[in-house]
């Protein structure tokens, strides 16, 4: 049964949608990117672009401090209040450790990329900026600001990207185009920040040491997760020849707008129990959890029924035979999509169980990384992706098990396990039965693709409108 209100729930579906839309465009770019650069590229270039990113990834999670995630935590008063808190010496602290981590960056990724180190710098500290002032101005709701800016932003990036490689590709080059329109982006979010913070009241209610402790827990979970999504990326990179690492990379990568569309629920969900007032009980965050859980699913376990089925045929037409030899890797890596569509964290966040959340991320890095040699000598690099797959689940188990103890609920009851159950029986039965029908009639793998696309899409969009109208 669900708890929320008709008026709740659409509110949760704008906030989810809006914050989905103002990460979409950036990731659209980056998809382009991606399949533009497989092509045009020799896979040792291609390799060497694509470490560069996962250096940077690593090394931001290290420079923002937690920000993008503590801040989730606090409405738009209490983050005034916090800022107005801040002396002149934290600023100085952090525009210190900001300028070393950029230094340290800067120094590693010359050592595998050759990028020059002003822009490597300049790049790293813009891009650093930009994540910050994004991830404040969510809870201020200035989706529509966002939006705009991270449109005209993602344009910039793909013409970019294309004017380089026709001129003359160099990664200098592109990165130096690339800091000059991320600085006119932080200008422009600081500009709407500080509009943001005059119209603000303050609520001045909390307390010091728990806030930094808090902050320090989400700082830890931040970077344990970004080292998680990166940690055999960034470990093969050094050991792999460029070539071979960009095998890997694409067969391992992120299923394109599924993290943004879980990051988006997932936001808004803690936007919507932690800015309501204080009544919110324990049913009601659960609710507002598994309504969540239940719209996902909805899209996830098509995707993933789709993505498994047509592996093949998706490699081929985005990739070419170039990197057929990824497709093992990619059937692995995306067992673990099932889990995405329930935001595991969330009641556990709101409630500031920051040290709760850091003992389940560090046992999913102790496990992926112990699994992760001797998965390799057994099944090679689709036995890397499967360790992370493993280490996946049992930390969703430890997740479930303390929030049941949390909230005082059982276990069974934060999983919409039978919902979910019809959801994946019904996308095994279309999506397979569509795909067996499709090989049968000799069509090209384009065609093949396209139309098993076309058919998750439908089928995605009927369980989602089933699910919203149902609540």
């Amino acid at each position: 049964m669900n708890n929320l209100q008709p008026v709740e729930n659409k509110a949760l579906l704008k906030s989810s949608t809006f914050i989905f839309l103002i990460r979409f465009f950036p990731t659209l770019a980056t998809l382009l990117v991606m399949i533009f650069f497989s092509r045009a590229l020799p896979e040792g270039e291609y390799g060497i672009y694509q470490s560069f990113w996962v250096y940077q990834f690593v090394f931001a999670a290290v420079a923002t401090i937690g920000i993008p995630v503590a801040s989730l935590s606090y409405n738009a008063g209490q983050l005034v209040s916090l800022f107005q808190w801040l002396q002149r010496k934290h600023w100085l602290r952090y525009s210190i450790f900001l300028l070393l981590v950029s230094i340290v960056f800067t120094v590693f990724q010359f050592t595998q990329t050759s990028i020059q180190p002003l822009v490597a710098a300049l790049f790293f500290i813009s891009y650093t900026l930009s994540l910050l002032l994004e991830s404040v101005l969510l809870i201020f709701k200035k989706f529509r600001r966002l939006l705009w800016v991270n449109l005209v932003y993602s344009s910039l990036f793909v013409f970019a990207h294309v004017v380089v490689w026709q001129q003359h590709f160099s990664l200098s080059h592109l990165f130096a185009c690339l800091s000059l329109f991320l600085f006119v982006k932080c200008v422009l979010l600081s500009f709407t920040l500080g509009v943001a913070f005059k119209s603000t009241e303050t609520t001045p209610s909390f307390n010091t040491n728990e806030v930094s402790k808090h902050w320090f827990n989400m700082y830890l979970y931040d970077l344990s997760q970004m080292l998680f999504k990166y940690i055999d990326k960034f470990i093969l990179s050094l050991f792999l020849s460029s070539s071979l690492f960009a095998i890997y990379f694409n067969g391992s990568i992120d299923i394109p707008f599924l993290p943004i569309l879980l990051g988006a629920a997932t936001s808004a969900a803690l936007l919507h129990i932690t800015q309501a007032d204080t009544s919110v009980t324990a049913s009601k965050e659960v609710a507002t959890i598994l309504y969540t859980s239940k719209v996902l699913s909805c899209i996830v376990f098509p995707l993933f029924l789709f993505l498994l089925l047509f592996r093949y045929e998706l490699f081929e037409v985005v990739f070419t035979n170039r990197y057929i030899a990824a497709v093992p890797i990619f059937a692995w890596s995306i067992v673990v999509l099932p889990l995405r569509c329930y935001g595991f964290t969330a009641i556990l966040q709101k409630r500031q169980q920051g040290t709760l959340i850091n003992k389940g991320a560090i046992l999913d890095l102790v496990v992926a990384v112990a699994l992760m040699y001797p998965m390799y000598r057994w099944m090679g690099l689709p036995g890397v992706a499967l360790s992370f797959v493993i280490s996946t689940y049992v930390q969703a188990g430890y997740y479930l098990f303390h929030t049941a103890r949390l909230v005082q609920q059982p276990l069974q009851s934060l999983v919409p396990l039978a919902f979910w159950g019809k959801q994946l029986f019904l996308s095994f039965v279309v999506i397979g039965i569509s795909y067996f029908s499709l090989m049968q009639l000799g069509l090209a793998s384009w065609q093949v693709l396209l139309s098993g696309l076309v058919i998750a899409f439908v089928l995605s969009g009927i369980q989602l409108v089933a699910a919203i109208r149902k609540g």
